[in-house]
C-alpha cells in the first residue's frame, strides 16, 4: 500500500472508526443512514472498493435525504429571485428619494390653497414670531453694516495704493468698492438655484464654514500684524494695511471674511423670511412618501435577507451533512486495509 494510504490508516486507526449510526445533524430534518458493514466488508479486498463505498454512501444519503436536498435548492434559488427584486426596488426607492426635493417652492402666483380652502398670501411682518424679527432684523443690521465697511476698506485701499486715476477720480474707487456687497449678494442668491434641501443645506453650511473659517484667520494675522494693547502706537502708520506679506494677507483675509460673513448673515435673514413668505419652501407630500417606500424597501429587503442566509445555510447543512457521511463510509473502508497491514 501506498505510504500515503498508510498514513491515512494510520490516522483512521488511531482516531477509532464508530460502527454506531451517526449522531443527528444540528437540524433535525436531516436523516443520516446508519454505516453497512456488510457492504464495506465484501469490498475490503476489492481495488475499487473506494470508490464503490462512496458510490453506495452516497446512495444511502440520497436515498433518505434526496427529495429535502431537492427541495432545499429549490428554495435557495427562489429566495434568490426574491433577493434580487427587492434589491432592485430598494435601488429604485433610493433614487426616487435623492430625486425627490424634500421641500418644494409655493409660489403666490399660482394659487396655493390651504387646508382652510383659503389662498397663502404670505404674512405681514408685524405678525412674524418676535425671536423671528429680533433675529433677522439684528443680522440684517449686521449685514449692512459688513457691506459697508467693505466698501470703506476697499476704497481706502484703492486710494492708499497711490494710483493715479483712483487719486484724480475717488469716485471710481468708490464704484469699484460696490463689488465687495455685490459678491455678498451673489454668494447668497446661489443658494437660491438649487432645487433639493439637501444641497441647500450643503451650500449653506459651506457659506457659514468658510465665512467662521476667514474670520478665525482674520483674528490670527490681525493680532499677529499689530501689536497688543500694553504697546505704544505708532500715529505715523495709521491708515496703512500692515507690514510686508503679512499686511497684504490680512487685507485679502478681511475682504474676503467680510464678503462672506455678509452673505452667510443675508442667507439667515432670507431663511427667516421664507417661514413667512407665500414665495417659500414647504414640506413636499410626495418626498415623505418617497421616504416611506424606502424605509419598507429596507425593512422587507431586510427580512429576505435573512431569510436568505438561512435557506442557503440549510441547504449548505445538507451538502456537508452528505459529504461527511460519505467520509465515514470511505474511512470505514480504509481502516478494514489497515487491517490487512
Amino acid at each position: 500500500m501506498p505510504n500515503k494510504t498508510k498514513s491515512v490508516v494510520t490516522y483512521l486507526n488511531t482516531k477509532g472508526t464508530s460502527r454506531r449510526p451517526a449522531k443527528r445533524t444540528t437540524d433535525s430534518r436531516i436523516r443520516t443512514p446508519a454505516l453497512d458493514e456488510n457492504f464495506i466488508g465484501k469490498h475490503r479486498n476489492n481495488p475499487k472498493g473506494e470508490e464503490a463505498v462512496r458510490g453506495y454512501g452516497q446512495g444511502q444519503w440520497n436515498e433518505l435525504n434526496a427529495d429535502l436536498l431537492r427541495q432545499a435548492e429549490m428554495d435557495c434559488a427562489d429566495i434568490d429571485k426574491r433577493v434580487a427584486h427587492s434589491e432592485k426596488c430598494l435601488s429604485q426607492a433610493e433614487r426616487k428619494l435623492s430625486e425627490t426635493s424634500r421641500f418644494i417652492k409655493r409660489v403666490a402666483n399660482s394659487g396655493t390653497a390651504l387646508s382652510n380652502g383659503n389662498l397663502f398670501t404670505g404674512t405681514k411682518l408685524r405678525d412674524w414670531q418676535m425671536q423671528d424679527k429680533v433675529t433677522a432684523g439684528i443680522c440684517a443690521a449686521m449685514a449692512v453694516i459688513l457691506m459697508i465697511m467693505g466698501m470703506v476698506n476697499a476704497t481706502s485701499l484703492m486710494l492708499n495704493s497711490a494710483v493715479t486715476v483712483f487719486l484724480d477720480h475717488p469716485w471710481m474707487a468708490m464704484v469699484m468698492s460696490f463689488l465687495v456687497p455685490a459678491s455678498s449678494l451673489a454668494v447668497k442668491f446661489v443658494y437660491d438655484f438649487f432645487d433639493t434641501d439637501r444641497l441647500r443645506k450643503l451650500y449653506a453650511w459651506g457659506v457659514y464654514g468658510i465665512a467662521f473659517a476667514m474670520l478665525l484667520g482674520w483674528i490670527i494675522l490681525f493680532s499677529g500684524t499689530y501689536g497688543g494693547l500694553t504697546g505704544d502706537i505708532d500715529w505715523g502708520s495709521l491708515g496703512e494695511t500692515g507690514r510686508g506679506s503679512k499686511g497684504s494677507l490680512l487685507t485679502a483675509v478681511q475682504l474676503f471674511a467680510e464678503v462672506m460673513a455678509g452673505a452667510a448673515l443675508f442667507l439667515v435673514v432670507s431663511t427667516v423670511a421664507s417661514k413667512y413668505s407665500a414665495d417659500s419652501y414647504y414640506a413636499n407630500p410626495e418626498w415623505d412618501d418617497a421616504r416611506k417606500a424606502k424605509v419598507d424597501c429596507e425593512e422587507t429587503h431586510k427580512a429576505l435577507i435573512e431569510e436568505q442566509k438561512k435557506a442557503h445555510g440549510f441547504r449548505d447543512e445538507l451538502h456537508a451533512a452528505r459529504f461527511v457521511f460519505i467520509e465515514r463510509s470511505a474511512a470505514d473502508w480504509f481502516s478494514l486495509q489497515g487491517r490487512e497491514h
